[in-house]
């Protein structure tokens, strides 16, 4: 899987297609080695900083499960574990897939 596709690049017209299944989050993790600081002014060392997000997911397309993975800026809700996900698939391989989170 390209690194592109994980960050999201693309994937209009996958969205486009509107090719949806339901996925599941499996699991949902903060990338501390990417700190954003949303404060010019800090007292400590974290002090208004936020993190970007990292996810798994699976999906099922005619009975084959698949998995996927996306980045999330520090900016943008990121799903939870757990938690059900529309997922776009692209009509000819259900590999190449996008997810719009709300």
């Amino acid at each position: 899987m390209s690194l592109l596709r994980k960050l999201g690049v693309g994937s209009e017209k996958i969205i486009a297609q509107n090719n949806r299944v339901r996925g599941f989050v499996t699991s949902s993790e903060t990338c501390r080695m990417f700190k954003v600081n949303k404060s010019a002014f800090r007292t400590h060392p974290l002090d208004g900083a936020v993190f970007p997000h990292y996810i798994r997911f699976t999906y099922s397309v005619d009975g084959t499960e698949f998995t996927g993975e996306r980045f999330f800026d520090a900016f943008s809700r990121s799903p939870q574990a757990g938690e059900v996900i529309d997922v776009c698939v692209d009509g000819g391989s259900p590999l190449k897939y996008a997810i719009q989170v709300q």
